[in-house]
């Protein structure tokens, strides 16, 4: 029987919605995680930029600090752990 599906799954006659979770019923993400503390290094302003953007509309993040090179971003990271 290739190509035919041999069984799929229901939750059953006992299943009920409010039972059931639904993701319009569970908290915000924002609500239970803080968020994100991120550092870009990223050479170009334009890419730099945009990257912030994307992940700020993906995930709950919050950018820390950015730098242009890696000597930038170890300078950075070194006077902020001195405070």
């Amino acid at each position: 029987m290739q190509g035919s599906v041999l069984g799929a799954w229901s939750p059953g006659p006992r299943a009920h919605a409010s039972v059931m979770p639904s993701f319009s019923q569970q908290p915000a993400l924002q609500t239970i995680v803080p968020p994100l503390r991120c550092f870009i290094v990223e050479d170009s302003p334009v890419i730099r930029e945009n990257l912030i953007a994307t992940l700020e509309e993906m995930v709950a993040l919050k950018v820390v600090g950015m730098a242009e090179d890696e000597e930038g971003a170890v300078r950075w990271l070194r006077s902020a752990g001195s405070e």
